[in-house]
């Protein structure tokens, strides 16, 4: 006997009953590439800010620190990926939407907390 086709397959993990099995790997390979797309940007910026001016050597330095931030969020959502538990809010548990984590596969948080103000916890 054989599974309906309709039947969507779903995630083993149950942090992310809520994404299937193709929207993780599509997840992961968005966060790969643009890990890879960031750390091309990081070694032009480094390259830049040595052969720069003063005012130049500022920018590029300042452009490699958000880079590099950006490279360890990336990294954050890969090691969560494999760790089963991408996907959820980081302070509340909530799902993510995949098509927020489409747009932002480094998302850590759920629309709800993203509007909280600064420094206002959950309860």
């Amino acid at each position: 006997m054989t599974a309906p086709t309709s039947v969507q397959r779903r995630a083993p993990d149950v942090a992310s009953p809520h994404l299937t099995i193709d929207q993780l790997a599509r997840l992961r390979q968005l966060l790969r590439a643009d890990r890879d797309e960031q750390l091309a940007h990081l070694a032009e910026q480094t390259a830049a800010a040595e052969s720069a001016s003063t005012e130049e050597r500022e920018i590029a330095n300042a452009l490699a620190v958000r880079i590099a931030e950006l490279v360890e969020d990336l990294d954050h959502a890969l090691a969560r990926l494999d760790a089963g538990t991408y996907g959820s809010c980081e302070p509340c548990g909530a799902p993510i939407p995949f098509e927020r984590l489409e747009a932002i596969p480094h998302a850590r948080l759920c629309v709800a907390c993203q509007q909280r103000p600064a420094g206002r916890l959950v309860s």
